[in-house]
């Protein structure tokens, strides 16, 4: 039996890579979410770096992961779904219906 669309649990050891922005060549409607070629790399110590969003930390839970950072007015944080589907790659959500995410690729 074959289940289209299913996902895998997600471990804080499956979000540690580097992940590539995707399908990002829209109009924008989002001000949080980077409409330009981006790589965000997770490090196995909870922190992260990108050319968007900064360097900063991050946690999962529940297939979700937040991004928290500094910028010009202070602190901030990001929340987006983590996806896991059995016949593709790692993606973090980042607008579903434009299928506009990061995409692992190591």
């Amino acid at each position: 039996m074959l289940f289209m669309g299913s996902c895998n649990p997600i471990s804080n050891d499956d979000v540690v890579g580097t992940y590539i922005n995707c399908n990002y060549g829209y109009a924008r409607h989002f001000v949080e979410i980077p409409y330009k070629a981006d790589t965000l790399i997770l490090n196995s110590d909870f922190t992260f770096e990108s050319g968007y969003f900064g360097k900063g930390r991050y946690q999962l839970n529940n297939q979700v992961l937040e991004l928290k950072y500094t910028y010009e007015l202070g602190v901030a944080s990001f929340t987006a779904p983590v996806e896991n589907s059995i016949f593709g790659s790692l993606k973090i959500i980042l607008d579903e219906d434009q299928n506009h995410h990061y995409k692992k690729i190591d």
